[in-house]
C-alpha cells in the first residue's frame, strides 16, 4: 500500500504532464492534507469542485478545512454535502453543531441538534427495516461496478468454505438513498462454522446496510435473491 508521501509525489509528478482524473484529484487532495495539512489541500479541492460542483466528499472536506481555519463560509460546503449525500448528514450536523457551539451561536446549534436527532431516528428505522427481509420486498440487480464489487469478492474469497454467492439491491423505505443489499452465500458443505464465517463476511463487506443470509438456513429468501441476481458474483468449482 502506498504511503501518503508516495501518493503525493506520484500525483504531483503526474499533474505536471497531464490532467488528473476526478478520482485521482480527490486522492491527491487527501494525500496533500495528510502530509502538508488542510490549507495546502484546499487549492486542489477548489480545482476539483470547479470540475465537479456536486462532489459531496470534496465539499465536505473543504468545508471542514475552512471551519478548522475558523472560516464560517465552510458551513455552506458542509450543508451542500449533507444535501447531496445522506451519509454526510449525521457527521456534518455534528461538525456544525460543535463549531457553532464553540462560537456560542446557540440558535444555530439548535438547528443542527434537531438534525442529529432526526438523523439518528431515521438510521434506527433504517437498521430495523434492513434486519428483516419480507416476502413482498422488491429485489433487483446490485448495480455495482467491477471496482465497487471488488471488496465483496475479496471478503468471499477469504472464506474457503464458500462455494457461491449472490448479491442484490433491495428497495427500502427508510434512507432510500443509502443502498441496501442482500447477500446470499452457499457453502460447500453444511459446516458447523458457517455462522462464524457469515459474521466475518458481514463485517468485511463495505455496506453497513447489508443483510447476509446463507442457503442452509434461509432457503426461501435465498431462492428469491438468486432469482433476482440471475448470476452469482462469486463461484468456485
Amino acid at each position: 500500500m502506498q504511503s501518503m508521501k508516495e501518493k503525493l509525489t506520484l500525483y504531483a509528478a503526474a499533474s505536471r504532464t497531464r490532467e488528473l482524473t476526478q478520482d485521482e484529484q480527490w486522492d491527491f487532495a487527501g494525500a496533500v492534507e495528510g502530509v502538508k495539512g488542510g490549507k495546502a489541500a484546499k487549492p486542489i479541492l477548489d480545482a476539483l469542485l470547479q470540475r465537479a460542483p456536486e462532489h459531496a466528499p470534496a465539499l465536505y472536506a473543504r468545508g471542514r478545512i475552512l471551519l478548522e481555519d475558523n472560516d464560517e463560509s465552510g458551513a455552506a460546503d458542509i450543508e451542500r454535502a449533507m444535501a447531496l449525500d445522506e451519509e454526510a448528514r449525521e457527521p456534518g450536523a455534528q461538525l456544525l453543531y460543535t463549531y457553532f457551539y464553540s462560537r456560542q451561536d446557540f440558535s444555530r446549534c439548535d438547528r443542527y441538534r434537531n438534525t442529529l436527532e432526526e438523523t439518528r431516528r431515521q438510521r434506527e428505522r433504517a437498521v430495523a427495516e434492513r434486519l428483516q427481509l419480507k416476502p413482498k420486498d422488491a429485489l433487483e440487480p446490485h448495480g455495482l461496478t467491477a471496482g465497487q464489487l471488488q471488496p465483496w469478492l475479496e471478503a468471499l474469497a477469504a472464506e474457503n468454505a464458500v462455494k457461491r454467492a449472490w448479491l442484490v439491491r433491495r428497495r427500502v423505505q427508510h434512507l432510500p438513498k443509502v443502498p441496501a443489499y442482500v447477500l446470499v452465500v452457499q457453502f460447500r458443505i453444511p459446516t458447523l462454522g458457517r455462522a462464524r464465517a457469515m459474521a466475518r463476511i458481514a463485517e468485511a463487506v463495505p455496506a453497513w446496510c447489508c443483510m447476509v443470509r446463507n442457503t442452509w438456513d434461509h432457503g426461501g429468501a435465498a431462492r428469491r435473491v438468486k432469482k433476482a441476481a440471475s448470476v452469482p458474483i462469486h463461484s468456485v468449482t
